[in-house]
């Protein structure tokens, strides 16, 4: 008899908790769409271009606030990426010339211990190559600045700039995987990438607001990074472009000897 009346005890809990829970589940208030971290992360995607998509305005007035947002927001941007894409190229060239004669140095060093006459021809010649650098620097700086800028970068800066973008993308990736929660190290590197070249994918977001702006900040230099990456890149394609056309030209050029077109035969078959 206490087994049959526990049973409909039981079944009773049970309906009441199952009535409970829709109840709950109603009261719950949704997560914030338009929080001040998504707000500022849409801001800020918006001016530059990355546009995520992870959120946006559904009123007309928040749709016509972000296109008057994005025509002021976007040129300035773009206006300050590019300068502070500049200010980094200044410190790379001065990082390599630093590096330059660091190794001048040390291999003048090192020459010293092993023979003295050649150290003194060393020293001759290091004072004289530097007496032709500040010349031609100084010839340099009194040209004008567009024909500096027209000047095509050297390998050495193209390759240093490609290894510090490489680092700048795994040293990013490895930070952002320790306080992004969805984030392993690929899908940081991978988030990088996709958010540093504009593509945007919005598959991957910041969602640790609380280390925001070190994100923002790291996105805000990586942007300036890839737009140098981007002209060295379209540099090297126009070179190679121009020596295909070159040598296109160079297998087209017609050759005469004493007036007359040469003809020559390989195998009984005329190649010219």
């Amino acid at each position: 008899m206490t087994v049959a009346v526990q049973f409909p005890v039981v079944k009773k809990e049970k309906n009441k908790i199952e009535e409970e829970k829709p109840a709950e589940i109603e009261n719950q208030e949704p997560p914030e769409k338009w929080s001040i971290g998504n707000s500022v992360i849409f801001a800020f995607t918006v001016i530059t271009t990355i546009g995520y998509g992870h959120i946006a305005p559904e009123t007309f007035e928040g749709r016509l606030f972000c296109i008057f947002y994005g025509l002021i927001g976007v040129p300035f941007t773009l206006l300050t990426i590019a300068d502070l894409g500049m200010f980094l190229t200044k410190i790379l060239r001065s990082v390599l010339t630093l590096s330059k004669k660091s190794a001048d140095f040390l291999l003048s060093k090192f020459s010293k211990n092993t023979s003295a006459r050649s150290t003194k021809s060393c020293e001759k010649d290091k004072k004289s190559i530097e007496k032709n650098e500040e010349k031609i620097e100084e010839e340099e700086e009194a040209e004008p600045e567009e024909k500096e800028e027209s000047e095509p970068r050297k390998t050495e800066e193209s390759v240093a700039l490609g290894i510090t973008f490489a680092c700048y993308l795994l040293a990013g990736a490895k930070i952002l995987s320790v306080y992004e929660p969805e984030m392993n190290f690929f899908n940081a590197l991978y988030f990088n990438f996709v958010t540093l070249t504009t593509i945007g994918l919005g598959d991957f977001v910041p969602k640790s607001f609380d280390y925001l702006f070190i994100t923002l900040v790291y996105i805000g230099i990586g942007l300036a990074l890839t737009t140098m990456a981007i002209e060295i890149a379209a540099d090297l394609l126009k070179k190679i472009h121009y020596a295909g056309r070159k040598m296109e030209n160079v297998a087209s050029a017609v050759v005469w000897f004493g007036g007359k077109k040469p003809t020559f035969f390989t195998e009984n078959k005329k190649i010219l």
